[in-house]
């Protein structure tokens, strides 16, 4: 959180199960930070609540807590899989603008695969949880895709495995400020914001066979059909392990095809 650190890389991990995997003081100067190439599966519940409180004391973590800081940060190649995300697995990453006259830090989501899954068999996700929210109109660089603009969501594919009710994606400001209030698909998104103009969304990430997750029966690699292929947006050069040499667009997700499987920490063993 200490804005003498600049340049923290957090790459080629795999994190999970947690309450809220990334969290950060937006109020507090930061340096830069990278976040990329990890999996974060936050799948299973852990205990969240104080005993008394309700019925239940275990909960599903979420990928953002808060704000992520007042620098610049830039999560992109990274796989997340969540459950019962309550919308959110990405609104974090734009919630907190500055005070007026203050420039917006740059704040990135590229070239990342997102599963989101239903609680249980009854519980769809999607009634009135979108999967994300957007800015807002009056946050400065929300207009056009550039490598300099602000605040940039490209290259990423979304699943939700149940359409559920709610629309895709929601502005999220509640001052009023959009012009448009919710998208129910990406076209609509990007032909009004410029965000995710290269992504996708889709019922299934594609993951390959192979060995599996233990609990889910699906490992967090991508197969040579999957949507995701193909899917990222070209990474500037000024990113760490922007693979910027690659011809064609590079795959988005942490686990590229080719790559085996990831066996490290207290997962090492269910192969992902």
């Amino acid at each position: 959180h200490s804005k003498d650190i600049d340049n923290l890389r957090i790459h080629d991990n795999v994190i999970g199960p947690a309450l809220s995997a990334v969290s950060g003081v937006g109020a507090r100067a930061t340096g830069t930070r990278f976040v990329y190439r990890n999996l974060f599966d936050l799948r299973e519940p852990i205990a969240g609540y104080r005993p008394g409180v309700g019925a239940e004391v275990f909960r599903f973590g979420h990928l953002f807590k808060g704000d992520v800081g007042a620098g610049p940060f830039y999560f992109y190649q990274n796989t997340v899989l969540v459950t019962d995300a309550k919308a959110q697995a990405i609104s974090m990453l734009f919630r907190a603008a500055p005070k007026p006259g203050v420039p917006i830090q740059p704040r990135w989501f590229l070239n990342n695969v997102v599963v989101v899954e239903p609680a249980g068999a009854n519980r769809g996700v999607g009634e009135g949880r979108p999967l994300s929210f957007v800015p807002d109109d009056a946050d400065a660089g929300s207009a056009v895709p550039a490598d300099d603009q602000a605040l940039r969501s490209d290259g990423n594919l979304w699943v939700r495995g149940q359409a559920g009710k709610a629309p895709a994606f929601r502005c999220i400001s509640n001052r009023g400020r959009c012009r448009h209030k919710a998208f129910a698909d990406l076209r609509s998104l990007a032909s009004s914001t410029g965000f995710e103009t290269h992504s996708e969304l889709a019922e299934s990430a594609g993951f390959a066979p192979g060995p599996n997750h233990a609990r889910s029966g699906v490992g967090a690699r991508i197969s040579p059909t999957s949507k995701a292929r193909g899917r990222g947006v070209r990474l500037p050069t000024h990113l760490p392990d922007s693979r910027a040499g690659d011809e064609a667009r590079p795959d988005a997700g942490a686990r590229p095809v080719a790559d085996p499987p990831l066996f490290v920490g207290r997962f090492g063993r269910e192969g992902y």
